[in-house]
């Protein structure tokens, strides 16, 4: 027969495999989300490898306008509050 201590132990384990799966799942779908060639981001259908998403996110200029906002507040030390 197993021990508390035991099935405690087994408890926490499956516990903290269960937490970091959900976690990091996540995680792993976005970073394969990132490479499909498709309209839309999506894991399924798979249509091909691309950085065409990445290229979007360099060439949008309001994200870097915003960028170089919060740059320069860091970078001042002012505070718009």
């Amino acid at each position: 027969m197993m021990s508390s201590r035991t099935i405690r132990r087994f408890t926490t384990a499956a516990y903290l495999v269960l937490f970091y799966t959900y976690l990091f799942l996540p995680l792993l779908f976005m970073g394969i989300v990132a490479f499909n060639h498709s309209s839309i981001p999506q894991v399924t259908p798979w249509e091909g490898f691309t950085l065409k998403w990445f290229h979007q996110l360099y060439t949008d200029e309001q994200l870097w306008l915003i960028a170089q906002y919060f740059a320069a507040q860091q970078t001042s030390g002012s505070s718009d509050d």
